[in-house]
């Protein structure tokens, strides 16, 4: 077995046990990313920007790290805006037919009855009893207001008559919206709700303006911690791996060019691995399990076959689940060839070195006289925990 695939394989035994949510899922790695942990702490404002741009990437069926020109986010609304299910039935016929009778005089000219009035009536209410709540909060208690509000709010009458007649009125709408959109209206409803909820904006500067994006978080969100030059000693809930590189001189090597390891003995790459939760509000594979679902244009399977390597060439395969740290990256032998240790550790910090898909510069650890062992300093993103997309669609629908 290649190098490379050795590497892989030991990681996803050490990982493959905590993968959350799929309905199959593989390892990709990528090259060492020394990412900076100021830019995903959880007190800095573009942290859950950062977080979208690191995992929001579709990714190709294959052991390495490979992105498509597609994302998650982008992907999942176009199903929310375009998906469509089976044709409804005489249920829905029926219940369009008494939406429309407790909801208009005259349907053909959208006459609305007295009961729907009523509807938009108290919903303009709620929304200016909301905003007056709100603006005199501010006044009276400054940053601390949304604490007060979550406590008045849910008792003014303005929010209550509201929900009232919203319980009596969306029903009939989302029975209409069934008849004339399809059968998947009260389903997608809510996941385009929430997807709406959570889109964000960040200000990137002056000239480029504000970025919308859509909100994900890692799970602990402590895991900042963990990466950047030094990152935490505490060992709880990593796990160590070891990989015998004296079989596999072709795995080393400094920007791009194999490093000779001859004249170097028992030579060791030792690591330990943690995973971290990747979280999508706004996502729910759920949608998948709907019969018939599709999209107008797409072909059968033009997302992904379902497949976790092989032809599976859609346009959202994969889907990252978690992200994969390692640290403690040390490589040591019982006899280090010197000039292939110099090598390793006498570069520039700007200069790009790679141990398998690691990457950073390699020094001797302090307080040790061994001269046999190099390490590298902190911690580094490896790779991501996929999720494999199902077969989607099963249907090919003409636009």
């Amino acid at each position: 077995m290649a190098a490379s695939q050795d590497y892989h394989q030991a990681i996803w035994e050490a990982v493959k046990g905590h993968y959350c949510d799929g309905i199959s899922s593989t390892f990709v790695m990528s090259t060492g990313m020394s990412l900076d942990s100021a830019d995903y702490d959880v007190t800095n404002p573009k942290a859950s920007y950062n977080t979208s741009v690191l995992v929001d990437n579709t990714l190709r069926c294959s052991i390495n790290y490979e992105p498509t020109l597609s994302h998650v986010s982008t992907l999942w609304e176009l199903l929310l805006n375009n998906g469509k299910g089976p044709n409804p039935g005489p249920s829905d016929k029926e219940a369009f037919e008494n939406a429309k009778r407790l909801l208009y005089f005259d349907y053909s000219k959208l006459t609305r009855s007295k009961l729907y009035d009523q509807y938009y009536e108290k919903q303009d209410k709620c929304r200016k009893a909301k905003q007056k709540l709100e603006n005199d909060l501010k006044k009276q208690y400054g940053d601390s207001w949304m604490d007060e509000f979550d406590k008045q709010w849910p008792t003014r009458p303005a929010l209550i008559e509201y929900k009232d007649i919203q319980k009596k009125v969306e029903p009939l709408i989302a029975a209409i919206d069934v008849w004339e959109n399809g059968t998947l209206y009260s389903t997608i409803k809510p996941l385009k709700d929430k997807f709406e909820a959570n889109k964000k904006k960040f200000d990137m500067d002056e000239i480029d303006g504000p970025l919308e994006y859509h909100h994900v978080s890692v799970q602990p969100s402590s895991w900042y911690q963990w990466i950047g030059p030094y990152g935490q000693d505490d060992d709880v809930g990593w796990t160590p791996i070891t990989i015998d590189l004296s079989e596999s001189p072709d795995v080393l090597s400094i920007n791009h060019k194999v490093l000779s390891i001859e004249g170097s003995t028992g030579l060791q790459l030792t690591f330990k691995v943690r995973t971290a939760h990747i979280f999508r509000p706004w996502f729910d594979s759920s949608l998948f399990r709907i019969e018939r679902l599709s999209i107008p244009g797409m072909p059968v399977n033009g997302w992904s076959t379902g497949q976790i390597h092989g032809n599976n060439d859609g346009v959202f395969p994969l889907m990252s689940t978690q992200i994969v740290v390692a640290k403690n990256i040390t490589l040591r032998a019982t006899k280090f060839n010197d000039k292939f240790k110099q090598s390793l550790v006498n570069f520039d910090s700007s200069t790009e070195i790679k141990l398998l898909h690691f990457t950073g510069r390699y020094k001797q650890p302090s307080g040790t006289q061994d001269d046999n062992i190099v390490i590298l300093e902190g911690a580094q993103v490896i790779g991501f925990i996929c999720s494999v997309i199902p077969k989607f669609p099963l249907v090919h629908v003409q636009l």
